[in-house]
C-alpha cells in the first residue's frame, strides 16, 4: 500500500532515506533501527535497504491510518456530498460552433470555507468536428497553476468520452478550476452548461447549487487567472460528471506532528516482526545468526510504545468543526482499544 503523499518522507533512515525537510522529520535511527539492523534481516526479494525501508514504511502508514480511521469512524460522514451530477449537455439541435482560436471549456467554482472535500471527475467528454487527440488542461485560476492534463481521443461528429478519474483537493478553501482546450482548428457542437429541462441555478448559462457554480468560459488572452476568464454561452462541446467527496485523510495530514512519534515506533515494530518471520535461507546476509529472543523483546517493546503513543494522540486529537464530513454529535469514548 502506497502511503498518502503527506506522509512521504516523514520518517527517515540515515544514509539511506533522507527526507527533504530534515528539520521536521523523525529518524528511525533514534529509536534503535539503523542500516545495520536492516542489512541483517533483509531478504533477496528487495532491491536493497532503501527499497526495504520504503515498503515497510508504506505498510506501517497504512496500518496506522486504518487504526485511526476505525477509531474515528462513528464521527466520519463517509458518503459523498453530491454525486452523480453532470454539467454540460448537448443542445436539442446539432449546432456547429466555429472555432475561435481561444482556450475554451468549463469553469468550476467550489464554495468551501472549512471542509475537507475533494472535487472528483470520473468522466469527461468532448463533442467536436475534429478527429485526433485533444489535450484538456486543468488550471487553478487562483494561482494560474496547471494542475493536470487529460487527453481525449476525439472523433468528429461523435461524443468522445474518457474515464478521467481526476481528483482535486480543495485544501479547506474556495477553489476555482478551469477545464479547457485550445480550440484553434477545432469546431465544436454547442453544449449547454445545464439541461434545459432542469432547474439548477437561476441564471441561463450558469449551473449552481449550494456547493458549486459552473459555466462555460474562455480565455482569449492565453492567461489562466480568474480576472481574464470570460463567461460563454456554451461549454464548447465539453461535458463532465463530478462529485464532491469527503477527504478524511487530509484531516489526518493536518496532524502529522502528532502522528510522527507513533509512526516511527510502528515502523520499528514491523521491521523486527519481519526479521522474526523472514526465512534465514532467504536473507541476503546468511552469515548473520539472529538472536530470536532479543528480536522478540525488541518487537514487543516497539509495538507497546506504538500503542501507548498512539492512544495518547487519539485522546487529544479533536475532529474539526466540519459538518459536511464529520458528525457534530459528541461520542463518549473513554476506552481506546487498538487491534
Amino acid at each position: 500500500m502506497a502511503c498518502s503523499p503527506c506522509f512521504e518522507k516523514l520518517i527517515g533512515l540515515r544514509n539511506v532515506c533522507v527526507p527533504v525537510d530534515i528539520k521536521s522529520c523523525k529518524w528511525v535511527d533514534d529509536v534503535g533501527i539503523s542500516i545495520h539492523t536492516i542489512e541483517q534481516i533483509i531478504t533477496k526479494g528487495y532491491a536493497g535497504p532503501s527499497d526495504f525501508f520504503q515498503k515497510q514504511y508504506d505498510f506501517a502508514v497504512g496500518e496506522m491510518v486504518a487504526t485511526i480511521n476505525s477509531h474515528y469512524s462513528p464521527k466520519y460522514i463517509t458518503n459523498t456530498i453530491i454525486e452523480g451530477k453532470r454539467m454540460g449537455f448537448n443542445s436539442q439541435t446539432k449546432t456547429l460552433v466555429p472555432n475561435t482560436g481561444k482556450w475554451v471549456g468549463i469553469v468550476v467554482e467550489l464554495a468551501n470555507s472549512n471542509s475537507y472535500v475533494d472535487f472528483y471527475s470520473p468522466e469527461l467528454s468532448l463533442f467536436t468536428n475534429f478527429t485526433g487527440n485533444i489535450p484538456v488542461r486543468v488550471y487553478d485560476l487562483e494561482t494560474a497553476k496547471l494542475l493536470d492534463t487529460i487527453t481525449v481521443a476525439s472523433v468528429a461528429g461523435e461524443v468522445s468520452v474518457i474515464q478521467a478519474n481526476k481528483l482535486f483537493n480543495s485544501k479547506r478553501k474556495n477553489m476555482t478550476l478551469f477545464f479547457c482546450y485550445d480550440s484553434t482548428g477545432i469546431d465544436n457542437y454547442k453544449t449547454n452548461i445545464k439541461n434545459s429541462a432542469g432547474c439548477c441555478g437561476s441564471a441561463k448559462n450558469i449551473w449552481s447549487n449550494s456547493y458549486i457554480k459552473a459555466y462555460g468560459a474562455y480565455s482569449d488572452t492565453g492567461g489562466f487567472t480568474y480576472d481574464v476568464i470570460k463567461k460563454g454561452d456554451t461549454t464548447y462541446g465539453m461535458s463532465m460528471v463530478y462529485s464532491l467527496q469527503c477527504n478524511h485523510e487530509q484531516w489526518l495530514c493536518s496532524n502529522l506532528n502528532l502522528l510522527a512519534t507513533p509512526l516511527v515506533y510502528k515502523l520499528a515494530s514491523n521491521i523486527f516482526l519481519f526479521g522474526l518471520n523472514a526465512s534465514s535461507a532467504e536473507r541476503v546476509n546468511t552469515l548473520i545468526t539472529i538472536n530470536r529472543d532479543d528480536m522478540i523483546n525488541s518487537q514487543t517493546f516497539y509495538e507497546n510504545k506504538y500503542r501507548e503513543t498512539l492512544e495518547n494522540v487519539l485522546k487529544n486529537m479533536q475532529t474539526p468543526d466540519d459538518s459536511k464530513c464529520f458528525q457534530c454529535k459528541e461520542y463518549n469514548r473513554s476506552v481506546i482499544s487498538l487491534p
